[in-house]
């Protein structure tokens, strides 16, 4: 029988099984996703053939095994036949369960440990060609998390965000440093807006919707502040001269330009260098450029690229910035937009 007989039918069985532990329940989602994303040989496919043995139920229990075991643990075949023969019928559920833990204790690692050692090691190649998504986990303050390095099968990015009740994604954990969001109409002085002293090897803020990141960086120390303009019509009041003719741009561009007029860390580093990520109204701003008196550093992103994301990772003991753009609605587009923001 082809793949999109027996095996998806085992795919769409494992969705779901009964199995236990119950601890093991979130995992047979996750796990039908990898399966599907995957190429399963022939062999692996005759391999679950079960023949007439058993109840029509106890044979999907046994299929589910096999393909776990020889497409995810590449067992060979045969041997993964004798694996399954060992189990009773009534020990099936235990069996399939303790299967899926195992899955997520020694394969998931193998899965997820190569593309986040890369995204450590090398982030502006991996950010470059891969998607990604980030989150806080519901922090709500800058501080040191361990966050989960996950594979989003369906968006086809990679989610990098501290643990959450709702997960049920295979994931590898990594320490991280949450960026906390600064709202507008929280910030008292422009001119003295207080940064998180990153700490670890990587910073990480939410998604970008308006928002600016303000970073002070001299090579291991980096201070960074996101700002989000939670309210249209304070970004627009009392706007510096040079930028009252712009008053009907988004507030998000009115944002960026405003804080590269009037915007300062107020703890940023002795001889650093600062600088800005925020939104521009066109893609030929993205890149590069001095903006405001002061001729303050920026790099953009758009509205129409999709989501924003902003990601600091620590390598040789200095900090790389970087900003991504990617659309969640097409997920075969890849990224949208890469810039390596510093050095």
């Amino acid at each position: 029988m082809p793949k999109q007989g027996r095996v998806n039918d085992t795919i769409q069985f494992l969705r779901t099984a009964v199995v236990q532990p119950n601890t093991a329940d979130p995992l047979r989602q996750p796990i039908s996703e990898w399966l599907e994303e995957i190429p399963i040989s022939p062999a692996i496919d005759q391999g679950m053939s079960q023949g007439t043995a058993g109840t029509e139920l106890t044979r999907k229990y046994r299929r589910a095994m096999i393909l776990i075991l020889c497409a995810l643990n590449n067992v060979p075949v045969a041997r993964a036949q004798q694996m399954v023969a060992q189990y009773r019928d009534p020990n099936l559920q235990s069996a399939l369960g303790t299967m899926l833990l195992d899955v997520a204790r020694i394969c998931v690692p193998r899965r997820l440990d190569p593309p986040k050692q890369q995204l450590l090691a090398t982030p502006a190649a991996f950010l470059a060609a891969n998607r990604i998504k980030t989150g806080n986990g519901g922090l709500t303050t800058s501080i040191a998390s361990q966050y989960e390095f996950s594979w989003d099968a369906r968006g086809q990015f990679y989610l990098m965000e501290p643990p959450v009740v709702f997960h049920q994604n295979l994931h590898v954990q990594f320490p991280g440093f949450n960026i906390a969001v600064t709202k507008f109409t929280d910030i008292a002085n422009l001119g003295q807006i207080t940064g998180a002293v990153v700490t670890g090897n990587i910073g990480i803020t939410t998604q970008l919707s308006g928002c600016s990141i303000l970073y002070s960086v001299n090579g291991g120390n980096l201070v960074a502040a996101h700002v989000w303009p939670n309210q249209a019509a304070p970004v627009r009041s009392n706007l510096p001269g040079a930028l009252v003719d712009q008053a009907g741009l988004p507030a998000g561009v009115i944002l960026a330009l405003r804080l590269a007029h009037q915007g300062a860390l107020g703890n940023a580093l002795m001889g650093g260098t600062f600088g800005i990520f925020g939104m521009v109204n066109d893609l030929g701003d993205t890149g590069l450029r001095a903006v405001g008196p002061n001729n303050v550093r920026m790099h953009g992103y758009v509205a129409t690229e999709g989501n924003a994301y902003f990601i600091a990772v620590k390598v040789g003991g200095n900090w790389h910035l970087f900003g991504q753009q990617n659309n969640p609605g097409r997920p075969g587009d890849g990224v949208s937009t890469f810039q390596q923001i510093y050095p």
